[in-house]
């Protein structure tokens, strides 16, 4: 028994002591901290020249697909951004604008008419009419820049508007309206007895007209007539092309000045005979050529309607009543028109001209205030430079 028992004895692993225990502990927890911060270095983001640091994140799972989705759709949405831009707007007819309601087109015609600012309200709009082989349209072009002249062919981009049945395409920008230089109409020069001769070959065609004017245009004004006549004198004049005017001239122009109007030819159906439409802007004005200036009679008052708004002369003594209002007196004591005095001609001492008898020049306007004609003195309404304040009241 004593041999057996020592044989077991030996035969088993030995029992280890406390203190080689605490050092296997010890080490095991030396190489898993080694380990950590072995790993902690791996993950330390790589400090790059100028300071960049590198970081790489690696994606995996679901988070991994769901980044090259959101990438790709912002790329697309990008894509399709550009493309909107980019891409040229369809070119239709005009008798197809009513199939686009609020759709971007673009159509393309000659430019027959313009207006600046329709309503007179301030507003940075133009409006055109555009024609083509199959009808006319109406572009309303708001921050507009320069346009060719009449007659030219353009391109116009725009929203189709509709508004009571009536459609209209909405311009906005420099970049709405395009034309090449070969699309420029160039006017021809017209003397106004051919015209009168034979119109058909003219018909629907840019031209330019030398004449006299037989009506002041004001310079707000944006829808007028007049004539232009061979002679800045009615009854002496031979031949007269009836004159539609759109858009406002900016400037006074006077009865009876030379101008030269561009704009085209056509044939007004209602009033079976051949006009010119033009643009006020486009009336240019010979200043070297002055209008003659009509003499009111006082025993012909009944008369002075018809030099309404034009540069007038009248005979009189000016004077100023109790109310501090200027009048000129007739001969008779009935007789007297009043007289509108520019704050230059106040400034320069009107009073010296207190009972001076003399022909008195000014613009013959309506007074709604007082329901009668007066003589404005040619200071913010008119637009013959004065040179002294002797030459008016």
């Amino acid at each position: 028994m004593g041999d057996e028992g020592k044989a077991k004895d030996e035969g088993r692993p030995k029992a280890k002591s406390k203190t080689e225990v605490k050092d296997k502990v010890e080490e095991k927890a030396k190489v898993e901290e080694k380990a950590k911060v072995e790993n902690k270095a791996k993950e330390k983001p790589k400090e790059m020249a100028g300071g960049l640091i590198e970081n790489k994140v690696f994606l995996s799972g679901a988070d991994g697909k769901l980044w090259p989705m959101f990438f790709f759709s912002v790329l697309l949405v990008a894509a399709l951004n550009f493309y909107a831009v980019s891409r040229e707007p369809d070119v239709i007819s005009i008798a197809e604008i009513h199939e686009h309601e609020n759709e971007v087109v673009k159509i393309e015609g000659i430019m027959i008419s313009w207006v600046e600012d329709p309503y007179s309200d301030g507003s940075e709009r133009l409006d055109i009419i555009l024609q083509d082989d199959s009808g006319v349209a109406e572009v309303r072009w708001f921050k507009f820049g320069e346009l060719p002249t009449i007659g030219s062919k353009i391109s116009a981009v725009g929203d189709v508007r509709q508004w009571e049945g009536r459609f209209w395409i909405q311009s906005l920008g420099n970049g709405a309206l395009q034309w090449g230089s070969s699309d420029v109409a160039q006017p021809e020069n017209v003397p106004l007895a051919v015209i009168g001769q034979d119109p058909e070959p003219y018909l629907d065609k840019t031209i330019s007209i030398e004449g006299y004017i037989t009506k002041t245009i004001h310079p707000d004004t944006v829808w007028t007539s007049a004539y232009i006549a061979d002679h800045p004198n009615y009854a002496n004049s031979k031949h007269q092309l009836r004159l539609f005017i759109s858009s406002a001239s900016g400037a006074w122009v006077e009865a009876g000045s030379k101008i030269t109007a561009t704009g085209q030819i056509r044939f007004e159906e209602r009033e079976f005979r051949f006009v010119m439409y033009t643009q006020g802007p486009e009336i240019l004005v010979d200043y070297t050529v002055m209008p003659s200036i009509s003499e009111l009679e006082w025993g012909d008052k009944d008369t002075w309607g018809y030099e309404m708004n034009k540069l007038v002369q009248i005979e009189g003594t000016p004077y100023q009543d109790e109310n501090k209002d200027w009048w000129v007196q007739g001969p008779a004591s009935h007789q007297r028109i009043c007289i509108l005095p520019s704050d230059r001609l106040l400034e320069n001492n009107a009073s010296a001209f207190n009972d001076v008898e003399g022909l008195w020049t000014g613009r013959l306007v309506w007074l709604a205030n007082i329901e009668d004609v007066c003589l404005d003195d040619g200071g913010d309404l008119s637009s013959e430079p004065i040179l002294g304040v002797e030459d008016l009241l």
